[in-house]
């Protein structure tokens, strides 16, 4: 393209159009938006910004210069590095959670600053690059097919983002297929390492009582709570006590980036829930209200029902360690976690409400009943004797 060429496609006019002295004057424009000045070496320089990217280029000849210019501008150079901090930008302008962004970061950071994909053109990317981007993933760290979809949805978003500005309406992330045997292969435990028996969850919740009490700590009470509501423990540390009016209690908040920040939503909008609060966990919330009042917290709808130490809000690792604290006690051949009383309430309720898994699904605050059948255990007696008829 000549220099004659770039100014006219950068400036979208034709000189056909423009006398002698206005395209004179469109070209002092141009040079001056793009700080187009000759050095006392005499060489020309042009630093703008593009994308929040700053470009410093140089060049012996005028008309090289703005050659390069214009591939910037119009994106024939532009990169998933180039771009990254506008997506980021973009990004949380339309509301994406920490989390996600958090997510981003952690991709860009591990995975795609470090292949070549990275400094490839966007415009001439192509699927057969989206494929050894997987393998370089792979070859920098094993890892599971789980997480290259992450990473391959993280690629898709940057390509939608391109086209928001113009830059290329492909996207060669679509269709991409990879060989399953690639990948780290997921483990699986046992159903019973998943969700606590009868026998263990009276026990958890008597000691956990006991522990609570004696050590004048509300979490403990926490995680009997979340027997009775299935909650995740992101949402267990946002609870107010304004959120709970007579029998009910509202699911609309929670906490992100492992009790960093709170967000006033859930993690996907049928998780912003109300749940039916029973005789054992109004009786809870009142054990709850008086270990608070008797170490110094109020419990105006404005306050939080879970506390740390240092008088903040709970994080979801503090129930965790109680938890593993109790188990440590009772002796538990296998340590569970809270994500696991969560799978012990979807098992129950299903269970209880006689496999109606649209009611579950709303309880546990899925978007889908696939993810909510994912939750509940089979019983092992069940199949057991399910087997013994077979047979």
């Amino acid at each position: 393209m000549t220099t004659e060429e770039c100014y006219n496609d950068s400036l979208k006019t034709f000189s056909i159009f423009l006398t002698e002295d206005e395209m004179i004057k469109k070209r002092k424009e141009f040079e001056d938006k793009y700080n187009i000045r000759q050095e006392k070496d005499g060489r020309y320089r042009a630093v703008f910004f593009v994308d929040g990217c700053k470009h410093d280029i140089r060049r012996v000849k005028k008309e090289k210069l703005i050659e390069e210019l214009h591939k910037i501008i119009s994106g024939e150079t532009t990169t998933i590095r180039s771009i990254w901090d506008s997506f980021l930008i973009r990004s949380t302008e339309q509301g994406k959670r920490k989390g996600t962004i958090e997510n981003y970061k952690k991709a860009f950071k591990n995975y795609i600053s470090r292949t070549h994909l990275c400094d490839i053109p966007l415009v001439k990317i192509t699927p057969r690059d989206i494929e050894d981007f997987c393998l370089e993933c792979i070859a920098l760290k094993p890892i599971k097919k789980r997480y290259w979809k992450e990473l391959k949805g993280t690629v898709s978003q940057v390509f939608v983002f391109a086209s928001y500005r113009g830059i290329t309406y492909a996207n060669p992330t679509r269709g991409i297929k990879v060989n399953d045997n690639l990948f780290v292969q997921a483990t699986h435990k046992k159903d019973t390492k998943k969700y606590f028996s009868q026998t263990e969850k009276e026990q958890v919740q008597k000691t956990a009582l006991e522990y609570g009490k004696r050590l004048q700590d509300s979490r403990y009470l926490g995680i009997s709570l979340t027997f009775c509501l299935g909650v995740r423990a992101a949402e267990l540390c946002a609870l107010k006590w304004g959120d709970i009016e007579e029998n009910t209690i509202h699911i609309q908040r929670e906490v992100i980036d492992h009790g960093k920040g709170i967000i006033d939503s859930t993690k996907t909008p049928a998780g912003n829930r109300f749940l039916t609060l029973n005789s054992k966990a109004l009786a809870l919330l009142e054990s709850i209200r008086q270990l608070n009042q008797i170490k110094g917290y109020s419990s105006n709808d404005s306050d939080f029902l879970f506390h740390a130490d240092d008088g903040t809000y709970a994080k979801p690792n503090q129930f965790d360690k109680k938890i593993r604290k109790i188990e440590k006690k009772l002796n538990f051949e296998e340590i569970k976690s809270m994500h696991d009383i969560r799978r012990t309430f979807a098992t129950e309720a299903y269970k209880d409400s006689g496999g109606n898994i649209v009611k579950v699904q709303a309880l546990m605050g899925h978007s889908t009943t696939a993810q909510t059948y994912a939750y509940i255990m089979d019983d092992p007696t069940y199949d057991a004797e399910l087997m013994e008829k077979i047979g």
